[in-house]
């Protein structure tokens, strides 16, 4: 069973059960100090977003002021009918929490399957490199493995996301992977 959607929405800050509190507000604290707080508001804008281009599925507007550059590796996919949800809840967790003590860490968005078991979630990172980096740990290599049992279809996106001044709009770039 998948927990309470409104913490998937938050991208994973609250965790349920233990010291949630205490994760919650540490989570909290590493995100401002990381940058990461101006996308703390970013949700979708549509029930079919897991569909839509992540530049048109979001209110990237609501993102706060200051120009900046961003990386972002979007994963999306659908769910088997046979897939343990539970299973794949705890490794996601657990790879995010991972990813988010690495430096160069932004924010995530973790998707809900929809009525198509289709998802879309996201993590925006500072460098490329530093992402590379993220995806070598040991909780994302466990989850790499449930990949063949657990989704029909996957597919990884890379976009370079831009806001050149405080005023601007986000642009959105397939980026140049080396």
């Amino acid at each position: 069973m998948i927990p309470d959607p409104t913490l998937a929405i938050r991208g994973g800050l609250v965790s349920q059960g233990g010291n949630s509190f205490c994760e919650f507000w540490y989570h909290v604290v590493m995100v401002e100090i990381l940058g990461g707080y101006r996308f703390s508001r970013l949700a979708p804008i549509s029930n079919d977003y897991a569909s839509l281009p992540v530049s048109e599925a979001f209110n990237w507007s609501d993102c706060g002021e200051g120009a900046g550059e961003w990386c972002l590796i979007a994963f999306r996919s659908v769910l088997r009918e046979s897939a343990d949800e539970t299973r794949l809840w705890e490794q996601d967790e657990q790879a995010f929490e991972e990813a988010a003590a690495l430096p160069g860490f932004v924010h995530y968005f973790r998707g809900l399957p929809n009525e198509h078991r289709e998802c879309l979630s996201f993590c925006l990172w500072e460098s490329w490199a530093q992402a590379r980096a993220s995806a070598r740990g040991p909780a994302h290599a466990v989850a790499i493995e449930l990949v063949p049992d657990t989704f029909e279809s996957f597919q990884l996106e890379f976009l370079t996301v831009r806001k050149s001044s405080s005023i601007g709009s986000f642009e959105f770039t397939p980026a140049v992977r080396n």
